[in-house]
């Protein structure tokens, strides 16, 4: 986490830092918080990390603010996890998980 404040200071405004089932943490320059991961069933974890980028950046495109977009990434990741080998999510599972996912500020 530290390393990624650094980073803050030298060019990028956001980062993020995945942590597989125990979620993720997303940084600002001003803040940074955990959101949590929702217990699923495993089938692949392979594209879960473009996944989230995916998430995040689809929400940050549509106006959201970063605390919804760290949402959005997680809810894709965790979609995709559900599915087997390299399936795309479902949308309908992401939505679903959006509800779940808790955010605390760090």
């Amino acid at each position: 986490i530290l390393a990624a404040g650094h980073r803050l200071t030298q060019s990028a405004q956001v980062v993020a830092i995945t942590l597989g089932e125990k979620g993720a943490f997303v940084i600002t320059k001003n803040e940074a918080w955990h959101c949590s991961a929702p217990l699923v069933q495993v089938k692949s974890d392979v594209g879960a990390g473009d996944s989230f980028l995916g998430g995040f950046l689809t929400a940050l495109e549509r106006g959201e603010d970063l605390i919804n977009c760290s949402r959005w990434a997680i809810a894709a990741a965790t979609a995709s996890v559900m599915q087997e080998g390299t399936a795309r999510c479902d949308l309908r599972d992401v939505k679903r998980l959006l509800k779940v996912i808790t955010i605390t500020k760090c």
